[in-house]
């Protein structure tokens, strides 16, 4: 999957709000769009942390003023039969999931 390619540095008054609010207490100064580089819509959205299970913090922005934190779920989408990996994003994400695009599969070898 090809990422969009956005950046946005954490204000640092959200990055305080973040930190109490995650599981490890730490979050990067910078954070890279997750979302596919094709997604639709004008909203962006960068991982923070895990925020307790199936959950997490992400900082949201669609302009250069409107920063939030927003908590979504993960999403519980998984990718097909041999491996089934997971979707890294959040329930309702625009856009492919993580799993999709990447390398073709290779079925098991057994000896």
């Amino acid at each position: 999957m090809t990422r969009c390619p956005h950046w946005r540095r954490v204000p640092p008054g959200l990055a305080d709000e973040a930190r109490a609010r995650t599981a490890s207490g730490c979050v990067d100064a910078a954070v890279q769009c997750q979302l596919t580089d094709s997604h639709a819509g004008s909203e962006h959205y960068g991982f923070l942390d895990e925020t307790d299970r199936c959950t997490a913090l992400w900082l949201r922005w669609s302009g250069a003023d409107q920063v939030t934190l927003a908590v979504h779920t993960d999403c519980p989408d998984t990718g097909p039969l041999p491996h089934g990996d997971a979707c890294c994003l959040f329930t309702g994400h625009l856009g492919r999931h993580t799993w999709e695009d990447g390398p073709p599969v290779e079925p098991p070898t057994h000896d």
